[in-house]
């Protein structure tokens, strides 16, 4: 079982760093299109706009994952703070297991969702891409968040 969770965080930085390759493919995206429209002979990128928007569901689903394994999701723990240790790592362990469990009923909706997108051959309007494996990326990435959140769970309770 450790060595799954170990692949697991090892995987969440990896769907991290593609979503840092898509920011700056973003970035560069946006900034080439803004300049060839400045030039009144060239024209700027067909479908720029869809890319953009297929590259923030990279980047929000990729990036989810690793943010859980550092920690970094804001939580409001003011009135746990005051709980006896003991409560309030009870408290952590059953909110990490709500929490795997909706990410993981998440995690099955949203594939279905993409396969949906998949049965109806629903493609962007301008460039014609696919959406599913688009969906389907942040179907695993919540998948990899739920293993993430039974890690804080077998390791210390969901507490810092």
């Amino acid at each position: 079982m450790r060595k799954i969770l170990d692949i697991n965080t090892k995987l969440s930085l990896w769907l991290n760093n593609i979503a840092m390759v898509s920011i700056m493919t973003m970035a560069l995206l946006t900034v080439i299109n803004v300049i060839l429209r400045a030039f009144p002979l060239t024209s700027p990128i067909l479908g720029t706009y869809e890319y953009v928007r297929l590259l923030q569901m990279i980047i929000i689903g990729g990036s989810i994952a690793y943010c859980a394994v550092l920690g970094g999701h804001v939580s409001v723990g003011f009135i746990v703070d005051k709980l006896p240790v003991k409560i309030a790592r009870v408290n952590d362990r059953i909110i990490s297991l709500i929490s795997t469990i909706f990410l993981l009923a998440a995690s099955y909706y949203v594939f279905q969702f993409g396969y949906s997108f998949k049965m109806s051959g629903e493609v962007t309007e301008t460039t014609g891409m696919a959406f599913y494996p688009f969906v389907w990326f942040v179907a695993l990435a919540f998948l990899i968040f739920a293993i993430v959140e039974i890690k804080h769970m077998v390791d210390r309770g969901g507490t810092e």
